[in-house]
This record gives C-alpha cells, structure tokens and sequence, in this order.
C-alpha cells in the first residue's frame, strides 16, 4: 500500500481547560453612596450560560467568611445573552473597608469569583456654624 497519509491527531495536555466561560466580564466597581450604603456595579460583553450572579461581602477581607449580598438572576432565561448592565446596593453593618467579590454561576453551577474591590465607608457628621447677624 503506497498510501502515506497517515492522518494520526498528536494531542498534549498543558492542564489549561479550553471550555469558555459563562461571563466575560468588561467592569466590575464599587462605589460608596454616603452613609454605609454601598453601590456595585458590573458590565458583561457576554453571557454563556449564565444563570445568575453571587455578590459577596467581607469586613476582613476573607472570601471563606464571605456574606452573600445579593443573587442577580441573569435576565435571559436560556442563559445566552450579549451583554449586560447591572447594580446592586448594600448597606455595610457598620463603617469601615469592605471587600467585594462578584461571583457568575453557569447553568451547570460552576462558579467563576471576580474581583476583589474595595469600598470604605464613614461617618461624615455636618457642621454647622451659627449665623451671626447683627
């Protein structure tokens, strides 16, 4: 047999998963409102699969002692879509620095954690100074 078109497939394993991500995530922020209340915000270019978002708080810094802020579900019920604004408010238990993590879940609940970013919050009393007339 003169046929020497051996179509053998040579594969190798770099331990990189090529399997594409449910969020590819354009901005991810958080932004103090005054007071202890707390926006975060984030932009997607892309949804595969999404089901939802997790947004986590931390006073320590520590994504294990993490408090669920709120559940985002995404908005498309097929978990395809092209892109998204969303916001979140918090308001923080007391003032302070806070950490926040975001957190997509795929349809098949893998989770996928962003960030961190930080916000701190304080107290800001007015002054008031007396008017004098005379």
């Amino acid at each position: 047999d003169g046929d020497d078109n051996d179509n053998t497939n040579f594969t190798v394993d770099f331990g990189v998963v090529l399997e594409p991500t449910a969020v590819e995530l354009v901005s991810f922020s958080g932004t103090w409102k005054g007071g202890r209340d707390v926006a975060i915000r984030w932009q997607t270019a892309s949804e595969v699969n999404n089901f939802g978002f997790k947004v986590l708080r931390s006073a320590n810094g520590n994504l294990a002692t993490a408090t669920e802020v709120e559940f985002v579900l995404a908005p498309s019920s097929d978990g395809l879509a092209p892109g998204n604004s969303y916001s979140v408010s918090d308001s923080t238990p007391d003032f302070g620095t806070y950490t926040y993590w975001l957190v997509d879940v795929d349809t098949n609940g893998l989770e996928t954690v962003h960030g961190p970013v930080f916000v701190t919050t304080e107290p800001r009393w007015p002054i008031f100074i007396p008017l004098v007339v005379r």
